[in-house]
């Protein structure tokens, strides 16, 4: 069993190193990280005619004892280059500094909407997916009463870090395909070689089960 160890430790580790590479150079890798334009001048009329037309988005993360991210990711949601932008942030039930830091961001941040969750799933409902539907019911209620316009949800984890103009190319992407469902895949960073493998087997996983190419 000994002489089969690094054999087998071996096999595993070039088996996760095809599966980076596919993922950063395959079809899999042709991310918007890689599409990002030069920002128009804000100043000319044209993009201000184009920011007109753009459509309203609502972003939403759910995130439990995030502490460590929030200050980071928050900032990064609501700093966007977009100019319809509402975020929602579902503190559910974190039992950190979530609840100071999501505070004083919001006194940051008036586009910030944070909702607490304490309620637990009913019968039928996954944890992660009942949180994001009590920030999509605050954020219906706000809704009815501003009388704003929201064409696109958008969905992020909150340890997401985000690009400043990623959801600008995002949604100018979608335009430009006519797609009613847009996924991005961020790039993968790993705190030791234990947690790469385990989280590229996981991903070769979820490539098996629905292949990249079919949703290019």
């Amino acid at each position: 069993m000994l002489v089969w160890l690094p054999i087998l430790l071996s096999g595993v580790a070039g088996l996760a190193a095809l599966v980076w590479a596919y993922i950063n150079y395959g079809g899999f890798g042709k991310s918007l990280r890689y599409q990002l334009p030069q920002p128009a001048d804000p100043e000319s009329e044209g993009a201000h005619q184009h920011d007109q037309a753009l459509p309203g988005v609502a972003l939403l993360s759910p995130g439990r004892d995030e502490a460590d991210h929030l200050p980071t990711v928050i900032p990064e949601w609501c700093e966007q280059d977009y100019p319809h932008l509402r975020v929602v942030f579902i503190d559910d039930a974190s039992t950190d500094d979530t609840p100071t830091i999501t505070a004083e961001l919001s006194e940051r941040y008036p586009k910030l909407l944070v909702v607490r969750n304490e309620q637990e799933p009913p019968p039928g409902w996954m944890g992660k997916c009942w949180a994001v539907h009590q920030g999509y019911e605050a954020l219906q209620s706000e809704l009815r009463n501003q009388q704003s316009d929201i064409e696109w949800l958008v969905f992020t984890d909150a340890d997401i870090h985000w690009h400043p103009r990623l959801l600008r190319t995002a949604i100018e992407h979608a335009q430009e395909h006519d797609a009613d469902l847009l996924g991005v895949t961020p790039t993968l960073r790993f705190g030791s070689a234990g947690e790469a493998i385990v989280q590229l087997q996981l991903v070769l996983a979820l490539g098996l089960m629905l292949p990249f190419e079919k949703a290019m």
